[in-house]
């Protein structure tokens, strides 16, 4: 649940984003793509790491 949800406010704070870029300035080309390019690659980055928290924390539990 927690990546999920990692993923979900990704997804809702690169949509927002890519809103106020359009809203700022419609022909802004390269602020969309990099908002858009974060909005995947910032949740993949933190889920990641959150992952690899989560099994070494279950794999302390099992020692």
């Amino acid at each position: 649940m927690v990546l999920t949800a990692i993923w979900a406010a990704g997804f809702t704070l690169g949509a927002l984003a890519c809103a106020a870029v359009v809203g700022y300035d419609h022909s802004a080309t390269v602020p969309l793509v990099t908002a858009r390019v974060l909005a995947f690659v910032l949740p993949f980055a933190v889920g990641g790491r959150y992952a690899a928290r989560a099994r070494a924390g279950a794999a302390q539990a099992l020692v």
